[in-house]
């Protein structure tokens, strides 16, 4: 089942021209079961106002704007009114959002029907700031309102999306919340085994490569008596030494370089010598049975043994270059 989060709203308008529009969305935050939070305490030209709106809004899951026809009080250091550097604020931080902008016809209505001082209702002060402001808005989706009830239908239509929103996180009771301790512990318990066998996967490697290495030691201190049969030896530089009669059975020569190596006599049954260098070397009479030779590089000075029925066609894998 689907875990009910509550979202919460910070709602950004002016405050004297829109009190009631304010109410009626603040009522239909709390009819939609979410929390709207706005700065009514705070006073205008505080200069610390600013940090305090933007905690408030990063903290707050949804920007909500409510635009009249007021431009609002002027933050002294920009020149842009609270409402204005709010809203740049939120798109800046990519909070999700969504605007309710008055009605032009009704703004004139409403105006004319004010028994008040009309500089109440309409901007007087900053007309092209707030020009420019409801055009930079209205970039974006915004639902127009004629009344109040224009405003509460729109923030119960978009809330409703916001709240499937796998991105807007929210609130949710603490009965609800999922566990996430048994989650961790195991993400722990695989982390240290990831760790365990990261570390024995290297221990291995290292111990492969010092045995490699101490086989290749062995070859190049050959002493005609320590027998070389299955060592690894792929890939070594074996260039010139003499292992004439070495017992190199089953040994792994895959792409090693023998070049002008004497291997005269040598046992080389079922040895692996895939693309090895043979340039040069002396394989006379050398044991080839069952040996891999494919793609092995070799030219005219390479001395092969005697064809035989058995060997002839040992050299034919090979490539010469």
């Amino acid at each position: 089942m689907a875990q009910k989060k509550k979202l919460q709203v910070f709602v950004s308008s002016t405050y004297n021209d829109l009190k009631e529009e304010r109410q009626a969305a603040v009522e239909a935050i709390l009819t939609a079961g979410h929390i709207p939070a706005g700065m009514e305490l705070f006073t205008a030209g505080d200069q610390s106002q600013m940090q305090v709106i933007k905690r408030w809004i990063d903290e707050s899951d949804v920007y909500l704007l409510i635009l009249g026809g007021r431009y609002g009080s002027i933050e002294p250091t920009s020149q842009k009114s609270y409402i204005h550097l709010e809203y740049e604020y939120a798109l800046e931080k990519d909070k999700p959002l969504f605007a309710v902008v008055i009605d032009e016809q009704y703004l004139q209505e409403k105006a004319k029907k004010s028994s008040g001082n009309i500089r109440e209702i309409i901007e007087g002060d900053n007309p092209q700031k707030l020009k420019e402001f409801r055009a930079l808005v209205l970039t974006r989706l915004v639902k127009f309102w004629n009344d109040q009830r224009d405003i509460q239908l729109a923030i119960h239509t978009t809330m409703r999306e916001f709240s499937e929103r796998s991105d807007v996180n929210g609130w949710i009771p603490a009965n609800e919340a999922v566990n996430t301790g048994p989650a961790l512990e195991e993400i722990a318990r695989l982390t240290k085994e990831n760790t365990e066998l990261r570390q024995k996967l290297s221990s291995l490697s290292t111990t492969a490569t010092n045995q490699r290495d101490e086989q290749y030691r062995l070859v190049l201190n050959w002493d005609k008596k320590t027998r070389l049969r299955g060592f690894d030896l792929s890939q070594r530089d074996l260039s010139d030494l003499s292992l004439a009669r070495a017992d190199l059975a089953g040994a792994d020569l895959s792409s090693a370089s023998l070049t002008r190596t004497d291997l005269t006599s040598a046992h080389l049954t079922e040895a692996h010598l895939t693309e090895a260098h043979l340039n040069g070397a002396h394989l006379t009479e050398a044991h080839l049975t069952g040996a891999a030779l494919q793609r092995a590089r070799y030219d005219s000075s390479t001395q092969w043994p005697e064809f035989t029925l058995r060997s002839y066609y040992i050299p034919l894998k090979a490539v010469q270059i």
